[in-house]
């Protein structure tokens, strides 16, 4: 699931509220859309999601894909 910093207020999406703690350089949204990217395009890592952000990436699964 891509992230962005643009709110866009989509049907599943989701705001990251721990993203200074991922190392995300600003506020940033769990866009409710799932796509394969290839391993060249992903250009390194910024860190990693607190506990609190992984439960908004698997309720933002469950309203799109109805889990």
């Amino acid at each position: 699931m891509p992230l962005s910093t643009r709110a866009g207020g989509y049907f599943g999406d989701r705001a990251l509220l721990d993203w200074k703690a991922a190392g995300l350089p600003g506020p940033s949204n769990i866009k409710a859309v799932i796509q394969t990217i290839p391993q060249a395009a992903i250009l390194g890592q910024f860190g990693r999601l607190s506990t609190l952000d992984i439960q908004q990436v698997r309720d933002a699964l469950v309203d799109i894909i109805d889990l």
